[in-house]
C-alpha cells in the first residue's frame, strides 16, 4: 500500500509521519515558502516527480484546496494534469483528474469555495464530520478558540484551542452533506455553527488541530481508518488540543523567522504532540523556521476539567529550546460556551484552567 499527501503549507506532514510506521508514506508540498517542513523526517517528491508519484499511489490525501495564484508551481501544476491555466482550484481541479483512477481523501472531490467569508465568532461551537460512500461515518462537536492571545485581543487565526468529544450528528446540515455528497466528496468537514446551533461557515477540508484532536481519540489504527473509508471506533473520552508557538509566530516576517525560530530544538517525539514546524538536521530534530507554529499538543481524558489540566500540565514540560506561546483558558472558553453544568467535575489538576492570558514558559 503506497500513500501520497499532497499539501500547500505541509500540515498533513504530522499525520502522514505517523502513517508510514505502517505504509509507504510520499508527501509533496507545493508551496515553496514551506519547502523545509519535514526534511529528513519522511519521503517527499518534488513538483516534477508529482506525477510519476501520483501513478504509484494507491491512495492520495489533499489536504486543503488551493486558489490559483498565478504562480509558476500554480501553471506547472495545472499544466502537468492537462487542465486549464486558469483554473481558480488548483488542487480540486487536479483532484478531481486523480480520482478517475485513485481512492482520493480530501478537498480534491469537492469544487467550490474551499475558504467562504468568515462570519463567525471566533469562540464558539462546531462539529466536525468525517464523510464516505455517500454517509456521515463520524461525528463530533466541538468549542473552539481562534483568537490567539487571551480574551479578544490579538489575530484571529485558525483554532488555537479546541475541547472535542464524540456527538450526534445535529438538525439543519442536511442540504450541506447532501451538496458534498453529488461532489462524492470524501473527507472531513468542519461546520461552525452560532449560538442558536445554525450553520454559519463550513470548510472542507483537513482542518488540523481538530483533526488531530479526533485522531486522538481513535481507537482503530491510523492506516485502517485513512485507507479503509473511515471505518473504526472511538473513545469515549474527551480530547483537547492547544497549538504550541514560539516568536514571531503569528508574524511572517522572513527575518523574525530565521533570527527566532530556525533551528530552535524540539526534542519532543510522543504521540500527543503534533509536530508541525520542524525538520532534521544533523540527526536532531529543529524547527524548521517556516511560520513558529512548532506543533500542537493532544491530551485525552475522561472528564473535560481532568484533560485541560493534564494538557497544561504537560505544556510546561515540552523539550522545546525557546519561550513557548500557547493559551490556557481552554477550559474556561468550554464552560461559557456550553454552561459550566455541563462539565459538573472539579479537579485540583485543572486550577489554571479558569486563567485567561497568553502563557509563555521560559527555557
Amino acid at each position: 500500500m503506497k500513500v501520497l499527501f499532497i499539501s500547500d503549507t505541509g500540515s498533513i506532514c504530522p499525520i502522514a509521519a505517523r502513517l508510514a510506521r505502517t505504509v509507504g508514506v510520499q508527501v509533496y508540498i507545493h508551496n515553496p515558502d514551506y519547502a523545509k517542513t519535514y526534511d529528513g523526517m519522511i519521503p517527499k517528491v518534488s513538483l516534477k516527480e508529482l506525477r510519476a508519484a501520483t501513478q504509484l499511489s494507491d491512495t492520495i490525501i489533499i489536504d486543503a484546496d488551493r486558489k490559483n495564484s498565478g504562480s509558476q508551481h500554480d501553471a506547472v501544476l495545472l499544466k502537468m494534469f492537462a487542465l486549464p491555466a486558469e483554473l481558480t482550484y488548483v488542487f480540486g481541479s487536479v483532484g478531481k483528474v486523480l480520482s478517475r483512477d485513485h481512492y482520493v481523501i480530501g478537498a480534491a472531490t469537492f469544487l467550490g469555495d474551499p475558504d467562504p467569508p468568515n462570519t463567525s465568532d471566533p469562540e464558539g461551537r462546531a462539529v466536525q464530520l468525517w464523510l464516505a460512500d455517500g454517509e456521515i461515518k463520524h461525528c463530533f462537536s466541538m468549542v473552539e478558540c481562534r483568537h490567539w492571545l487571551s480574551g479578544s485581543l490579538g489575530p484571529t487565526a485558525e483554532s488555537q484551542s479546541i475541547s472535542l468529544w464524540k456527538a450526534e450528528v445535529p438538525d439543519g446540515i442536511d442540504s450541506l452533506v447532501s451538496c458534498l455528497n453529488r461532489h462524492k466528496y470524501t473527507g472531513p468537514c468542519k461546520i461552525r455553527l452560532d449560538k442558536d446551533g445554525k450553520p454559519t461557515e463550513r470548510l472542507v477540508h483537513f482542518t488540523f488541530d481538530d483533526t488531530f484532536a479526533t485522531l486522538a481519540l481513535l481507537k482503530t489504527s491510523l492506516a485502517d481508518f485513512l485507507i479503509g473509508g473511515f471505518e473504526g471506533k472511538f473513545k469515549d473520552d474527551y480530547a483537547a488540543c492547544e497549538r504550541i508557538t514560539i516568536q514571531p509566530y503569528p508574524y511572517v516576517n522572513v527575518e523574525l523567522k530565521k533570527a527566532f525560530a530556525e533551528g530552535v530544538a524540539v526534542d519532543e517525539d510522543s504521540d500527543d504532540f503534533w509536530a508541525q514546524d520542524v525538520c532534521q538536521q544533523d540527526g536532531k530534530i529543529i524547527c524548521a523556521g517556516q511560520d513558529g507554529l512548532v506543533g500542537t499538543l493532544t491530551m485525552v481524558e475522561r472528564t473535560l476539567p481532568h484533560v485541560w489540566g493534564r494538557l497544561y500540565h504537560r505544556a510546561k514540560h515540552l523539550r522545546i529550546g525557546a519561550d513557548l506561546q500557547y493559551r490556557i483558558d481552554g477550559f474556561k472558553v468550554a464552560s461559557k460556551i456550553c454552561g459550566a453544568e455541563k462539565w459538573a467535575t472539579s479537579s485540583a489538576t485543572c486550577s489554571a484552567a479558569g486563567e485567561a492570558k497568553l502563557v509563555t514558559s521560559r527555557r
